[in-house]
């Protein structure tokens, strides 16, 4: 059994997690909002589609913003599968557990 509720409000912010696996052929967000980041890993999972924002816009949603995508500098790239469209982000999961970080130049600014 569905139930509804109406809310009322002056705006809705809506979270759908992400567009960056976006690659769709006809109405990709991520080319339409930041193609210079098309080609680019993403360190999100598969599920980052844009649906929900696609769902959003067919019923009239006005979309701010898009055009805000986030690279992460710090993903670790798999040796054994290194052109992997998807990485592993390194720094939060590491540093979590009380990694540092190093690079080329010596220990990371972050």
């Amino acid at each position: 059994m569905l139930l509804s509720n109406e809310i009322s409000g002056k705006a809705v912010v809506l979270t759908t997690g992400g567009f960056s696996c976006d690659h769709s052929k006809e109405d990709s967000l991520l080319q339409e909002f930041a193609p210079e980041k098309a080609d680019f890993p993403t360190t999100n999972g598969p599920w980052a589609t844009g649906r929900g924002v696609k769902m959003a816009r067919a019923m009239g949603a006005a979309l701010v913003g898009m055009h805000n995508v986030q690279i992460h500098p710090t993903a670790f790239v798999d040796p054994k599968d290194p052109a992997a469209a998807t990485k592993f982000l390194a720094a939060e999961a590491l540093r979590g557990k009380g990694a540092i970080l190093v690079y080329i130049f010596g220990l990371s600014k972050n």
